[in-house]
């Protein structure tokens, strides 16, 4: 019985939460405001206007050096090493749960995880390296005095 008023009080909440859903007048939802944008590139130029105040993009901004895109490179690199970091773990952690009681594959999944672990700290450790050291220490990237 108990199971049976559960499932009437749970479809009577879905079936008045989707009613009051479908009778919503329209000008309570703001999702489709008029924001003065008649065509895609006035919508691009809205988000450039934008950027440029924010100071995320300017036209004023010189090109890139070389100490800039191997800094990219570099933190891009870290970053991929991340992924691969997340991979392993999640490919141990499987491991060791189908390992069944087998003590060889829980032994093998948690020496893999110490060593991601392990390989993640040094990851860590060269980027605060990379982003303290060369980019704040030496100037390079930032507009910092050097």
């Amino acid at each position: 019985m108990k199971i049976l008023t559960a499932k009437i009080i749970s479809l009577s909440c879905l079936l008045a939460f989707f009613g009051f859903t479908a009778v919503i007048p329209n000008g309570l939802i703001y999702a489709q405001q008029d924001l003065g944008a008649n065509n895609v590139g006035d919508i691009i130029k809205r988000l450039d206007d934008t950027a440029k105040d924010s100071n995320i993009f300017s036209d004023d901004k010189p090109a890139p050096t070389v100490f800039e895109y191997v800094g990219r490179f570099i933190n891009l690199f870290l970053a991929f090493l991340g992924v691969i970091f997340l991979v392993i773990v999640i490919y141990s952690g499987f491991t060791w749960m189908m390992a069944k009681g087998n003590q060889q594959m829980v032994d093998d999944a948690v020496k893999h995880i110490e060593s991601a672990a392990i390989g993640i700290i040094i990851i860590l450790l060269s980027y605060i390296f990379i982003n303290f050291l060369v980019f704040r220490i030496m100037g390079i990237g930032t507009g910092l005095p050097q």
